[in-house]
């Protein structure tokens, strides 16, 4: 948490956004959204998909056989940057 913190307060202070405490409040939500491990959407036949924004992981989830090898390596989605749970 310690990190979000010093990340709200320099984006606060570069944009100079002291006088608005709802922007604050959204961006330390929105960091603290994307930094909560969340579970992939997987389905048979299909690319695994990031449940934020719905992108699949196709670049990164060969399928050679008819099934997709999952990409457990990746610990957040490359497009949005969420953070990513695989297993629970």
């Amino acid at each position: 948490m310690e990190i979000i913190d010093r990340i709200v307060e320099k984006l606060v202070e570069k944009n100079n956004m002291g006088n608005y405490p709802l922007y604050e409040t959204g961006i330390r939500d929105a960091l603290e959204l994307l930094n909560t491990p969340v579970k992939p959407m997987i389905s048979d036949w299909c690319p695994s998909e990031c449940p934020t924004c719905l992108e699949d992981f196709h670049d990164y989830e060969p399928c050679d056989d008819g099934y997709y090898t999952r990409a457990y390596n990746l610990e957040r989605c490359p497009n949005c940057g969420q953070k990513l749970k695989w297993y629970d």
